[in-house]
C-alpha cells in the first residue's frame, strides 16, 4: 500500500514537472507573439513618421522646383515641360514609397489627390486680389488637408 501511494506521489510530481514545463513554454511563446507584434507595431509607426515627413519635404521642394521652372522658362515650353515632368519623377518616387506605407484601402485615394495637386492650375480672375488668389488655390489647399488627415489616420499618436 506505501508503496504504491509512493508510486503515485511520484507520478504526480512528475505530471505536475511536465505541466509547469509545458505551462512555461507556451506562455513563452505567447509572450513572444504578443512582443513581437507591439515590436513591429512600433517600427511600422517610426517607419511611417518618417516616409510622412520626407513626402511633406520633397512636395515642398517640388512646389518650390515648378515655381521656378515656371518662372525661368515661361517663355520656352519645351524647356518647362522637360524640366517640370522630372521634378515630378522626383516627387513620384516619394510618393511610390508612401504607398508602401499607407493601408491598401487608402492608397489609390492618396494617388488620385496627388495627382488632382501635381495637376492643378488656379483659375484666377482679374484683377488679382489677395483673395481672388485664396479663392483661386483653395481646392488646391483643401486637398492638402485632407492628405494630411490620411497621414494623420495612420499615426495613432494619441
Amino acid at each position: 500500500m506505501q508503496e504504491s501511494a509512493n508510486y503515485i506521489a511520484v507520478i504526480a510530481a512528475i505530471a505536475s514537472g511536465v505541466f509547469a514545463l509545458i505551462g512555461a513554454i507556451a506562455g513563452n511563446l505567447v509572450g513572444q507573439i504578443i512582443n513581437r507584434g507591439t515590436q513591429r507595431e512600433a517600427w511600422l509607426l517610426k517607419q511611417r513618421a518618417e516616409v510622412f515627413s520626407k513626402f511633406w519635404t520633397d512636395f515642398e521642394e517640388y512646389n518650390n522646383e515648378t515655381a521656378r521652372i515656371s518662372e525661368e522658362y515661361s517663355n520656352d515650353s519645351m524647356s518647362y515641360g522637360k524640366y517640370a515632368s522630372a521634378a515630378l519623377g522626383k516627387l513620384q518616387i516619394t510618393i511610390n514609397i508612401v504607398c508602401l506605407y499607407l493601408p491598401k484601402n487608402t492608397r489609390d485615394e492618396f494617388r488620385k489627390k496627388m495627382k488632382f495637386l501635381t495637376n492643378f492650375t488656379p483659375e484666377l480672375t482679374h484683377p488679382i486680389t489677395f483673395e481672388s488668389l485664396k479663392f483661386a488655390n483653395k481646392p488646391y489647399l483643401e486637398t492638402e488637408d485632407e492628405i494630411r488627415k490620411v497621414f494623420e489616420n495612420n499615426l495613432p499618436i494619441s
